[in-house]
């Protein structure tokens, strides 16, 4: 009997320790990527075209890592459409259309803070 309840507990506790580190690493991911999202458009005003293309190279290595990572326990839809804006970033940035860049920068941070709220450990989420 007591073997069974032990067990239960340590499956539950499991279950929560690995919620903790998924909402962490997703919190840390999204402000990471912000942050390089918020920066890119600041360069795309003040900087040269091959500074910008440097930026967007960063940002692009930095969200191939963590999609590797993300893609365990995020549905792969939800990171498609970061990956989409992305790619519609650098198309615009080598076409030169800043208007469209900064339009698609500030989707993909909606996108990234929309996944983050979505798989937070919210009572909103839970019922």
């Amino acid at each position: 009997m007591w073997k069974e309840i032990i067990i239960c507990i340590v499956i539950i506790l499991m279950i929560f320790l690995g919620n903790y580190i998924t909402q962490k690493y997703t919190t840390q991911s999204v402000t990471n990527l912000n942050d390089q999202l918020k920066e890119l458009e600041e360069k795309i005003q003040t900087s040269e075209n091959d500074i910008i293309v440097s930026q967007m190279n960063e940002l692009k290595n930095n969200w191939d890592e963590r999609y590797k990572n993300l893609s365990f326990f995020i549905e792969h839809d939800e990171l498609e459409k970061v990956e989409t804006k992305l790619t519609a970033i650098n198309g615009y940035i080598e076409a030169d259309n800043l208007e469209e860049v900064r339009s698609n920068i500030q989707e993909a941070e909606f996108i990234l803070k929309h996944i983050e709220k979505k798989y937070a450990v919210i009572i909103e989420n839970i019922f």
